[in-house]
């Protein structure tokens, strides 16, 4: 299964470039915009660094959030048609069998080293997430 991570200005966006290969759509009846559940999750976060909080717990520092609309579609083999999406959208795909990553040419992965995505199909981890 191949996880490809990419990044939108917005939903809108992601409808835009994703629709058209099958992976969401317009509903009829009610002219809501929907995805396949079982090969999307939308609406992601990517947390650059946690949020800092003193010894009562506070919150001192919010966390750092990557901006942009974050969505993860799942296949099972690397997409093309997803990996050459424009204004480089795709900016990970992880094989989670090979443990493998191909990454968009200007992903900087140092500052991706610390980063986590949320949330995640159960049991994924991607390979820059930090170890618990």
């Amino acid at each position: 299964m191949i996880d490809h991570l990419l990044k939108f200005t917005n939903e809108t966006a992601a409808h835009i470039a994703l629709d058209p290969l099958g992976f969401g759509g317009i509903d009829p009846d009610s002219g809501s915009a929907y995805w396949d559940g079982s090969r999307v999750l939308a609406g992601q976060r990517v947390i650059l660094s946690e949020a800092v909080t003193d010894n009562e717990g506070e919150m001192i520092t919010p966390p750092m959030l990557a901006d942009g609309h974050w969505v993860t579609v799942s296949t099972d083999a690397l997409d093309e048609r997803i990996t050459a999406l424009p204004f480089g959208a795709c900016r990970i795909a992880y094989d989670r069998a090979a443990g493998t990553v191909f990454t968009a040419a200007d992903l900087d992965l140092d500052m991706m080293r610390d980063a986590r995505v949320e949330p995640t199909w159960t049991g994924v981890t991607y390979p820059f997430r930090r170890a618990a």
